[in-house]
């Protein structure tokens, strides 16, 4: 996909978050994948749903591959599922889909954020999901990310809230940039 700012859709040069979108977010860039439709939507409910753990994998090279460089000393975080759906699946995608990243760029994974609701967001309106939302995280490993350049990922990508509390808790708690690579944009 081209670069464009996640908030407004404006085209911006290396997916970074406009200047004028930036004033209300923590997210400095957020790298999208693909439309979440065909094979990439056909992939995340394979992932999701149909129990297949093995496509974290190729979800993971697939966005590897819409990275623009970034430095191995970025920390890997992964945007935790809420319990009962881990519970449901047996795992974490965001976990498995990190772990992946991790893996092919010789980055580190930290588990740094705890999810503290268990709302289901899946059909729910934007202004509810950012309701939902508004402080959804909590860092848990927080000298890990002081002074850090932390790259989240997510699997989908729908109004943004979730990426906006995660990043928001981060930058909270000392990071110093916070990006976001997402597999698919709903």
């Amino acid at each position: 996909m081209p670069g464009r700012c996640f908030r407004c859709n404006k085209q911006s040069s290396q997916s970074k978050t406009c200047k004028n979108c930036r004033q209300h977010s923590s997210l400095a860039h957020v790298w999208i994948r693909s439309e979440y439709k065909g094979m990439p939507k056909e992939l995340i409910h394979s992932l999701k749903f149909q129990r297949t753990p093995s496509a974290a994998t190729i979800v993971g090279e697939a966005m590897i591959s819409t990275l623009p460089e970034i430095t191995e000393d970025t920390i890997v975080v992964p945007i935790p599922t809420a319990s009962s759906r881990k519970r449901q699946r047996g795992y974490d995608q965001a976990v498995l889909i990190s772990r992946s990243i991790a893996r092919q760029t010789g980055m580190s994974v930290v588990r740094a954020l705890v999810r503290t609701g268990q709302t289901r967001q899946v059909g729910s309106k934007k202004a509810d999901r950012l309701n939902q939302l508004k402080n959804a995280y909590v860092v848990v490993r927080p000298g890990r990310i002081s002074g850090a350049h932390i790259l989240l990922i997510d699997d989908v990508l729908t109004t943004g809230a979730t990426l906006e509390s995660a990043a928001k808790s981060l930058r909270r708690a000392g990071a110093t940039q916070v990006d976001a690579l997402v597999f698919a944009r709903a």
